[in-house]
C-alpha cells in the first residue's frame, strides 16, 4: 500500500473514531503495514477501495480493529518514547508531553471499543492496556478499577495476562499504602503456581506486603519461600547467588535484608533458631544468623550481636565457624568496652576450646593458628583480669580464678 493512499485513509477515519491525525504521524508506517495486510485479505485494490468497503459495511469489524489497532500502536509509541528521555532537558520534555497525548488517545479508542463493543473477543487485551495508559497518565484508581474489572470479570484463559493483571494491581495497591489489599493480589499470582513468569516477584512483594502490616512471621513464610526457589540446596549459596544476573542477586540481597528486619522484630536469634528448628534446616541458614548479627552491629547493639552470633556458634559447634564466631565476640566485645561480658567470653571460650577438649579430636591445631593464639590471649587476659581486682578487693573468689586460668 502506498504511503500517499494510506495517509488519505488515516486522514478520512480517524475523525470519525473521534481522533486528531498530528497524533498519528509517528506510528502511520507501523499502522500502514498492518491495513496492507488487511487489504490483501480482502483482495481490495487500495485504500479507496478498503474507504468504500467501511462506507458498504458500516457494522464491519474492520472498523473496531482498525479502532484497536490504532489504540494498541499509541500505547507502544508512547512506551518508546519514555524509555528514551536521554536527549536535552527541553527534548525530553516534548517526548514526555508527546507519549502522556499518545496515551490519552489511546484511552479514548479502547473506552469507545468497549462502549460500542462489550462483548470485543479481544476485551481481556483491550482492558489490561487501558489499565497500563491510565497508570502511565498518573491515574492509579482508574487504572486499578480497571484491573479489577479484567479480574473479575473474565476469568483467567489466558495465564499470562491474567497473572500479570493480578502483579500490576497488587503494585498500584502496594503503592497507594492498601498492604492488604496488595497481598490478596500477589497471593492470588503465587496460587497460580512457580510457571508464571511473575511468581518470584510476587513472593518477593508478598512478603513485603505482610512485613508492612507488622506480620512478620508470615512475611518470613513468604521469603523463605522465595530463598529455596532460588537457592535450591545442592550448592554453596555464595557460588548459587554469584552464578544469578545482577537483577536477581539484588532482589535477594534484598530478601536477605528483609529476613534480618522480621527476626530483629521478633525475638532476634531465638527466633532464628526456632524457625529452622520448626521448618529443617536449611544450606543457606549461617547467613540468616551472620546477617542479622551485622544489622544489630550496624545499630550499635553489641549484646543482641553476640548472642546471634553464639547461638549460630551453637548451631554449628563442631565446625572450624564456631570458635572463630567466639573470636568476633570477643573482639566486639573489647571495642565496645563491655569488660564484664568479655571476662564472660573469654571464659565461656577457653572451656569450650581447650586443647585437651573433644573439638580438638577432629580439628589440628596447625589449620587452626587463630583459634589457638585466641586461646592463649584469654587465659593470659583472664588471668590478669582476676589478679588484678584480687589486689584491689582482696576477694578470694578472684584468687582462685586467677589461679585456675594461670594453670
Amino acid at each position: 500500500m502506498r504511503d500517499e493512499d494510506c495517509i488519505r485513509l488515516l486522514q478520512w477515519a480517524l475523525p470519525q473514531l473521534q481522533m486528531r491525525w498530528p497524533g498519528f504521524r509517528k506510528v502511520r508506517k507501523q499502522v500502514c503495514k498492518r491495513i496492507g495486510r488487511r487489504l490483501a485479505e480482502l483482495r481490495l485494490a487500495d485504500g479507496e477501495a478498503y474507504r468504500d468497503y467501511l462506507a458498504r459495511y458500516p457494522d464491519s469489524p474492520d472498523r473496531n480493529d482498525i479502532r484497536r489497532r490504532l489504540a494498541d500502536l499509541l500505547v507502544k509509541t508512547a512506551g518508546y518514547e519514555l524509555v528514551d528521555l536521554s536527549a536535552t532537558a527541553d527534548m525530553a520534555d516534548r517526548r514526555r508531553s508527546s507519549a502522556m497525548q499518545h496515551y490519552r488517545e489511546a484511552i479514548t479508542l479502547y473506552e469507545q471499543l468497549l462502549r460500542e463493543q462489550p462483548d470485543h473477543p479481544g476485551r481481556s487485551e483491550i482492558y489490561y492496556q487501558l489499565s497500563k495508559a491510565y497508570e502511565e497518565t498518573g491515574q492509579p484508581e482508574w487504572a486499578t478499577a480497571v484491573l479489577d474489572t479484567l479480574i473479575t470479570q473474565h476469568p483467567p484463559a489466558n495465564t499470562r495476562l491474567y497473572s500479570d493483571a493480578l502483579f500490576r494491581r497488587g503494585e498500584l495497591q502496594f503503592d497507594a499504602g492498601h498492604y492488604a489489599a496488595a497481598e490478596v493480589s500477589y497471593h492470588a499470582v503465587v496460587e497460580l503456581g512457580s510457571h508464571v513468569a511473575v511468581y518470584e516477584q510476587s513472593l518477593y512483594k508478598l512478603g513485603w506486603s505482610r512485613f508492612r502490616q507488622a506480620q512478620y512471621e508470615r512475611a518470613l513464610e513468604a521469603f523463605f519461600t522465595l530463598l529455596d526457589a532460588m537457592l535450591p540446596a545442592g550448592s554453596v549459596p555464595e557460588d548459587q547467588l554469584d552464578a544469578l544476573p545482577p537483577a536477581d542477586r539484588e532482589l535477594l540481597a534484598d530478601v536477605f535484608r528483609a529476613i534480618s528486619l522480621s527476626f530483629s522484630y521478633l525475638d532476634g536469634a531465638d527466633s532464628i533458631t526456632a524457625w529452622f528448628r520448626h521448618s529443617g534446616p536449611r544450606h543457606y541458614e549461617q547467613r540468616i544468623y551472620l546477617d542479622l548479627a551485622g544489622l544489630y552491629d550496624s545499630k550499635q547493639l553489641y549484646t543482641d550481636a553476640a548472642t546471634t552470633r553464639l547461638a549460630l556458634a551453637d548451631r554449628v559447634a563442631g565446625s572450624a565457624l564456631a570458635p572463630r564466631l567466639y573470636i568476633d565476640v570477643i573482639r566486639s566485645y573489647r571495642l565496645a568496652g563491655f569488660q564484664g561480658r568479655l571476662m564472660e567470653t573469654h571464659a565461656a571460650f577457653v572451656e569450650r576450646y581447650a586443647l585437651e577438649n573433644e573439638f580438638w579430636r577432629h580439628h589440628a591445631t596447625a589449620d587452626l593458628p587463630d583459634v589457638v593464639r585466641q586461646l592463649e590471649d584469654s587465659l593470659i587476659e583472664l588471668t590478669q583480669f582476676h589478679h588484678a581486682r584480687y589486689v584491689k578487693e582482696g576477694t578470694a573468689g578472684d584468687y582462685g580464678e586467677a589461679l585456675r586460668w594461670y594453670r
